[in-house]
């Protein structure tokens, strides 16, 4: 029903509303029961009747008047339902206001399905604030659980990192010092010793191993003899500059053994370990050039080499350079020189110089 149908219904009348019948007059007692607001006219006074849903209200009306029932209705026409009159004073009247229900029902149903509204609005607005509680403690738990995840990824790949630096420090420190340690060829050296410790650091770039290996492979000392092996380990601490690897090569190139022979590429290890003062890559080398293999034959750069050698004490070189000024090749003849060479490669106890200076004797 509208808010404002008192007004409404004031203007309709033209006349203001008057005051209520006075006590003093003879009144009737009129009860009006309805489930809505109403408004009632008597006999041309307006008299207001609030009512609350299902409650009754009491009035008086004076006694002979007429109570005319009006209900206001959404199109503003003023309906007059019936008349009622109130005879005797005093007298009790109950006032049922007609055709009223279905207006009352409809007003009932609307206030019902606003109430079932906003009941469901209060109800999806409260599962909505819960899913959104609910999906915001789930995004929370999943980004703490995220964040732990995180935190043990983290930890584990700092665990790993320190791990793999650990692990790498300690494959440094044994590398440097397999590689600083010092390893000198003896009679002594066996498979086990080999196993343990030469083979492990040869691997790791100890070039004096490596080149005890390749002389235990080239010996068969502690292992097989294989030529190839020999030549493989020879090789390695050869290209790290060990001169007497690099004498050995070409050793192994000038006769053959464990490589197919190629007397150049003798002369160019042999070379390689003579320039760095290898004395008996010296005396190799001049007895290339002695018999010219691999090289020109120049009995003046053989005497070169053999003179090297044998000022480092090399007894061949003494006596290979003795037999040159004996027999005047590369330098001119000089039995002197040629006594001296061989006196000194006798001391060491070369057997061909003992020989020639026994039969000089």
């Amino acid at each position: 029903m509208a808010d404002n149908y008192f007004d409404f219904i004031g203007q309709n009348a033209g006349e203001e509303k008057k005051e209520a019948p006075q006590e003093t007059q003879a009144m009737a007692n009129v009860t009006v029961r309805a489930d809505a607001d109403c408004f009632l006219l008597c006999d041309g006074e307006y008299l207001d009747i609030q009512l609350e849903a299902g409650k009754l209200t009491k009035t008086q009306v004076p006694i002979g008047q007429h109570l005319l029932e009006f209900i206001y209705t959404e199109d503003a026409n003023i309906k007059v339902e019936k008349v009622v009159d109130f005879p005797e004073a005093g007298k009790n009247y109950l006032v049922l206001v007609q055709e009223l229900k279905a207006a009352i029902n409809a007003v009932a149903e609307e206030a019902k399905r606003k109430a079932e509204e906003k009941a469901r609005r209060k109800a999806e607005a409260e599962a909505k604030r819960k899913a959104e509680e609910e999906a915001k403690r789930k995004a929370e738990a999943e980004a703490i659980r995220k964040a732990k995840e995180e935190e043990k990824r983290k930890a584990a790949a700092e665990a790993k990192r320190k791990a793999e630096e650990k692990a790498k420090r300690k494959e440094e420190e044994k590398k440097r010092e397999m590689l600083e340690k010092n390893f000198v060829f003896s009679a002594n050296i066996n498979k086990k010793m080999i196993d343990k410790e030469i083979r492990p650091a040869a691997d790791f770039g100890n070039v004096n191993a490596q080149f005890i290996l390749g002389k235990c492979y080239d010996l068969g000392q502690g292992v097989r003899q294989d030529g190839a092996e020999s030549v493989k380990w020879y090789r390695r601490a050869a290209d790290q500059g060990n001169a007497r690897a690099q004498n050995n090569l070409g050793v192994m190139y000038d006769h053959g053994r464990g490589v197919t022979k190629d007397h150049t590429e003798a002369v160019k290890w042999f070379r390689k370990a003579a320039e760095q003062g290898n004395s008996t890559a010296q005396y190799n080398l001049g007895n290339c050039y002695y018999n010219g293999q691999g090289v020109q034959q120049d009995y003046a750069e053989a005497v070169k080499w053999y003179k090297m050698a044998a000022e480092h004490g090399n007894h061949w070189a003494q006596f290979s350079l003795a037999n040159c000024y004996k027999d005047a090749k590369g330098v001119h003849f000089n039995i002197k020189l040629a006594k001296k060479w061989y006196s000194m490669a006798a001391e060491q106890g070369n057997d061909g110089a003992k020989k020639i200076l026994q039969k000089w004797a």
